[in-house]
């Protein structure tokens, strides 16, 4: 989730093989493999033993304080290592891609670290352009392997994600859709709430513009809200998600914009927290004393009239909100 979240907000991304200039560069210990089907391009970077196992990441001459995220790639079970960060930019601490998923497990599972602090703000600043993130592999499972799949720079001012969390079933949404997850219907309903817990946590890493949709607290194991198979929502459920997805949506949070950027409004019910106001009207009307024409929406200068205001007339009149003000063509 980590992963599809950032990638979903990046503005930039290096996938491992991109080799112009020096943006991403390998010790003799990383070699280009093939890794169909669990990386982003079907290629990988990756070392197997820790013998000069390392990769450098240059941040871009106009890097502007962007999170940096790096993906890695795990395997099932006691098969990968640990890399050390560091580099010019002043990185610090390790990232363990060995036992993320069990040993069964027959695919991989992509390992993201972002640089950022506890509150998903970016520990870089503009004053990191040119410098350098390195990753060094210093202790490796037996038999496993490092992989870098890509890296990048999130958006300043990314899109908004809405992430929805698990709800919990009637007992029988459990046994007849999911006859092997063993346990009762508590220990199941602990499940699930033990996966919204880390979900939350997760959200908590980014910004305003990651919010959570609580789908268990509308739906709250209530049979009403779902379909015969007390698994899927019906028509009532349905209306309840919606609603808790738009609760969600008007506490997205926009990033504070630049003083100079152009100002939007915000999402209808969130807060601002940029430079306001969020619109200044002299701005839209393109100079002051503009006005805008009732008839065509157009916007004049006050000591102007429309050119032709039969026209301006006919187009308003062709509006959804004519009948509702009570005017009527000639031809109604």
């Amino acid at each position: 989730m980590r992963t599809v979240i950032s990638r979903w907000r990046m503005a930039v991304i290096y996938e491992n093989d991109f080799q112009i200039g020096t943006r991403t560069s390998y010790g003799a210990g990383f070699g280009s493999v093939a890794a169909v089907g669990y990386t982003s391009n079907d290629t990988a970077h990756w070392c197997t033993s820790t013998t000069n196992a390392n990769f450098t990441l240059t941040l871009p001459s106009d890097y502007n304080g962007e999170v940096v995220s790096v993906c890695l790639v795990g395997a099932g079970g006691v098969a990968g290592g640990v890399v050390t960060w560091g580099g010019t930019a002043g990185m610090s601490g390790t990232t363990s891609t060995s036992n993320i998923l069990p040993s069964s497990a027959v695919s991989h599972c992509p390992v993201v670290k972002r640089f950022v602090n506890g509150g998903g703000v970016s520990l870089l600043t503009s004053a990191n352009a040119g410098q350098t993130i390195t990753g060094t592999v210093n202790t490796l499972d037996a038999g496993g392997a490092v992989m870098l799949d890509f890296w990048g720079l999130e958006s300043k001012y990314p899109a908004p994600v809405i992430v929805c969390n698990a709800a919990r079933l009637p007992a029988a949404g459990y046994t007849t859709n999911y006859p092997s997850w063993t346990g009762t219907e508590a220990s199941r309903d602990q499940d699930v709430l033990d996966l919204n817990s880390n979900l939350s946590s997760l959200v908590a890493e980014f910004d305003g513009m990651v919010q959570i949709a609580d789908m268990d607290s509308v739906i709250s194991k209530d049979s009403t809200l779902l379909a015969s198979d007390s698994l899927h929502p019906n028509e009532y459920g349905a209306a309840a998600i919606v609603d808790a997805i738009q609760t969600a949506r008007k506490r997205l949070t926009r990033v504070a914009m630049h003083a100079r950027c152009r100002r939007v409004r915000p999402l209808s019910g969130s807060t601002p927290t940029g430079p306001g106001p969020w619109r200044n009207r002299s701005i839209d009307r393109g100079r002051r004393g503009a006005r805008r024409c009732r008839s065509c929406s157009r916007w004049r200068s006050s000591r102007s009239s429309p050119r032709n205001p039969a026209a301006c007339l006919r187009r308003w009149l062709r509006t959804s909100h004519a009948p509702r003000c009570g005017y009527r063509s000639s031809r109604s």
